[in-house]
């Protein structure tokens, strides 16, 4: 069971790392091109939320005294992991896209 729960943790890990780096990929994709129309992109939290249950569920049926075996904990990390990214994304892209607005009006 801690097998299964580790590879659900290292993937809802890497979607958060991902999260936390693209506000940071889009904008340097607008500075070295400010004319062109960014790509579209999809952030889907409902992947992580899917990987946060499911790594709860798993948690809760397995048996040991580690924090990996704690659902409360996985649940509290997991859950502030995946808010923090999006905060994180939010505020660096609004406030780099108002720095990079100011910018290229000058």
């Amino acid at each position: 069971m801690n097998i299964l729960i580790w590879i659900t943790l290292i993937l809802l890990f890497l979607k958060v790392f991902w999260n936390l780096t693209l506000p940071f990929r889009l904008l340097g994709e607008l500075r070295r091109n400010p004319n062109k129309k960014t790509k579209g992109i999809s952030v889907s939290p409902e992947v992580e939320f899917a990987l946060l249950i499911i790594s709860i569920v798993i948690s809760a049926l397995s048996n040991g005294d580690s924090w990996i075996n704690s659902s409360k904990l996985i649940g509290i990390y997991g859950g502030g992991a995946i808010v923090f990214s999006y905060v994180n994304f939010y505020l660096v892209g609004s406030i780099g896209t108002r720095l990079m607005a100011r910018s290229n009006k000058k």
